[in-house]
């Protein structure tokens, strides 16, 4: 998945939060003028709500990782819908907003997960650009180095906030980007272009 840009637009996602390195996160998109995607889980967004409003006072945005951090393959619709609707309203509970995208664990759905979605008037996200930052033995230069390798104008980058050596790569990323006319946005700052 990419996101159609005819500009340096680059989408920046982190999956697997809220975490004790979100704030770190938002410190470093804030010192380059950068945005992105968290896609947090329900079960650990419940009671973060200073956490989730952060990130949307930071000009970023919060996607939907499942209640469970789960995939969406196999479970049925009723299943997979009742995993994203939690999450949606733990969210919308604790930081003001519902989730327009939707990014189960690992990015595995099957056609009953894409129902499920649709159904719930959201967005699936995929990536172009894994940082490979959940290989065993990654470090921070290792992710940085694989994110640079692969970035291209529309491309999703998928990192995941709860690994410190993501956020230790973090501002060499951006960094790079900026050196090279890329903006990097949230998916619906992308989309919107």
């Amino acid at each position: 998945m990419s996101v159609p840009s005819s500009t340096r637009q680059i989408a920046l996602t982190f999956d697997d939060g809220p975490s004790k390195n979100t704030t770190s996160v938002l410190q470093v998109l804030a010192r380059y003028g950068a945005h992105a995607t968290f896609f947090c889980v329900g079960v650990r967004a419940q009671g973060k709500a200073e956490k989730l409003r952060a990130i949307i006072a930071e000009g970023s945005e919060i996607g939907d990782h499942t209640y469970r951090h789960v995939s969406l393959i196999g479970h049925g619709l009723v299943w997979d819908e009742a995993q994203i609707a939690r999450t949606q309203s733990v969210i919308a509970a604790e930081a003001g907003v519902r989730p327009v995208w939707v990014r189960p664990e690992g990015g595995w759905l099957d056609q009953t997960g894409i129902d499920a979605i649709e159904a719930l008037h959201a967005r699936y996200a995929y990536w172009s650009d894994p940082g490979e930052d959940t290989v065993k033995g990654f470090t921070a230069h290792m992710i940085a180095t694989r994110v640079l390798e692969h970035a291209r104008p529309g491309g999703i980058i998928v990192l995941h906030e709860t690994n410190p050596d993501s956020v230790e790569a973090l501002p060499h990323i951006l960094e790079v980007l900026r050196a090279r006319g890329y903006t990097a946005t949230s998916l619906t700052g992308a989309f919107a272009r």
